[in-house]
């Protein structure tokens, strides 16, 4: 009986410490599902991003010389069409068409009809009267004669005068004199045309100095100045230099544009006119970026710009004015002295957000 008891005692306890080990390696699982690591959830914190980065550009205004360039004429100084004072026959010519002329030089001669005959009468006319005059103002001294026969004849006098002043002037007209030194440039008549009064004779131009004549924007109106000097290029590639004598007051209506004058030396007259020309009118130098113009960006209001780099590290718009360009670069005004501009990823950037700027040194036309 005794050792049926201790068996059932036996089997009970491995029966108890069997449990215990399948309990006890239960438990390490439970453990090990406990520390095994949670699948991720939704974090709660919002992760900071990096800084954008740019690349930034530190540009230094330099000297430039705005150039403002217009489309011009060339036109004469002096212009003078002349004219047939009255009805006559050309008698004479005494200058060709594209001949040069001194002032007072005889170009022409007109028939003067009967106008010499007309002043040998007037000057006989004239002595007669005088004759009377002196012999009335004689008698009227020693009271031999009233004073209303004196007066009389004193204005039979100043109508014969007259009558013959009239006669020498009427002669004058046949006489076509050059006003002053220049060319003949048209002369439609020839030896025996009748002339009307009011016909063309000849047209005289004064090449010497020449005159270029242009319009001017009204954006570029205030810049120039009297005095300033211009260059007039040919389509030939011949330059001149002039200075500017004459800016319009009042712009032209339909183009709302200026006119100016510029005024050049021409001693040989190898500038005629009426040539189409290139005016370049350079003005006092100013400080400017010189940049490329792939660099720009536009406003919110559609304004033409840079973006910049402020002294805080943020990105911000500055808007600009482009004042010239050539050769593939832009030079632009409206920045300060020293500005660090972004030139790589300026499209990627807004505002007053911050950016990482990495300088670099830019050659030739890298602002790209």
């Amino acid at each position: 009986m005794r050792l049926l008891l201790n068996s059932v005692f036996i089997a009970f306890v491995v029966f108890v410490a069997v449990a215990l080990w399948i309990l006890s390696g239960q438990s390490h699982l439970f453990d090990a599902e406990d520390t095994a690591e949670a699948p991720p959830q939704a974090k709660t914190t919002a992760v900071e991003r990096p800084m954008p980065r740019v690349q930034t550009y530190q540009s230094e205004a330099i000297p430039f010389t705005e150039q403002l360039v217009f489309t011009g004429m060339t036109t004469a100084d002096r212009k003078v069409d002349l004219r047939a004072e009255m009805p006559a026959r050309v008698e004479k010519i005494f200058a060709k068409e594209g001949q040069k002329v001194a002032a007072g030089f005889l170009i022409m001669h007109l028939d003067d009809g009967d106008l010499n005959n007309q002043k040998r009468m007037a000057e006989a006319r004239l002595t007669q009267r005088q004759i009377e005059f002196d012999a009335a103002q004689q008698l009227a001294a020693k009271g031999f004669q009233a004073r209303t026969r004196k007066a009389k004849a004193e204005a039979d006098l100043r109508q014969a005068e007259a009558s013959l002043a009239g006669i020498n002037e009427r002669i004058s007209d046949t006489r076509i004199i050059a006003p002053f030194g220049g060319i003949i440039s048209n002369r439609p008549t020839e030896v025996g045309s009748y002339l009307k009064a009011g016909d063309v004779i000849a047209t005289l131009l004064d090449l010497d100095p020449i005159v270029i004549t242009a319009s001017v924007p009204e954006r570029d109106y205030l810049k120039i100045k009297l005095g300033q000097m211009a260059r007039a290029t040919l389509i030939d590639g011949s330059q001149l230099d002039g200075e500017i004598r004459f800016i319009a007051a009042s712009s032209d209506p339909t183009t709302r544009t200026f006119r100016i004058e510029i005024v050049a030396e021409n001693p040989d007259g190898k500038w005629a006119e009426g040539v189409t020309t290139r005016v370049v009118a350079a003005l006092p130098p100013m400080p400017a970026h010189r940049l490329s113009p792939s660099i720009l960006v536009l406003g919110r209001e559609g304004q033409v710009g840079l973006r910049i780099v402020t002294a805080d590290g943020r990105a911000d718009f500055a808007p600009i004015e482009i004042v010239g360009a050539g050769d593939g670069w832009i030079y632009v005004t409206g920045l300060n002295a020293q500005q660090e501009i972004i030139v790589v990823g300026q499209d990627f950037v807004k505002n007053g957000q911050a950016v990482d700027a990495v300088p670099v040194q830019l050659t030739g036309g890298d602002q790209s």
